[in-house]
């Protein structure tokens, strides 16, 4: 059993609507700006998809600067150019959400599950600060950030 104030593995949203008047498109229209999780535990993105279309969604590109030079152009990399990988196991399906066509009254979901890596393995020390980016069909969707506590 955890105690309480123990860290916890994390969740949070990220979720697929069609734009009002274009039931056939989809976009992201919902995710936290700033995801906190925690050295040693799980952290989970809960796909949500309400779209007549299936999606792919893929996180990548984690990285200490917000903006990079050059921008990516999609989500194939774990880690932006010079960054110490921050999962444990981050290959492109660990990264990915794959969800069949759906419906507002029936909706899609998956999760991208990442094991954060254990403190020692962490580079730095104390919070670590990361950007990435969410990723739909290919292209870059929305940056979140993500803030990582030992």
């Amino acid at each position: 059993m955890v105690g309480a104030g123990q860290p916890r593995d994390t969740g949070t949203p990220i979720i697929l609507l069609p734009p009002e008047g274009d039931p056939s498109g989809c976009t992201v229209s919902f995710k936290q700006a700033t995801v906190t999780s925690h050295a040693d535990k799980w952290l989970k993105f809960n796909v949500i998809s309400y779209c007549e279309s299936s999606q792919t969604v893929m996180v990548g590109n984690f990285r200490t600067e917000e903006t990079p030079s050059p921008l990516p152009a999609d989500c194939s990399a774990a880690m932006g150019p010079g960054q110490a990988p921050i999962f444990q196991q981050d290959d492109a399906n660990r990264r990915t959400a794959r969800l069949r066509a759906a419906s507002p009254a029936d909706p899609e979901d998956e999760d991208i599950r990442l094991k954060v890596r254990r403190g020692a393995e962490l580079p730095g020390s104390g919070s670590l600060t990361y950007y990435f980016d969410v990723c739909q069909n290919g292209p870059i969707a929305k940056d979140p950030r993500l803030i990582i506590e030992r």
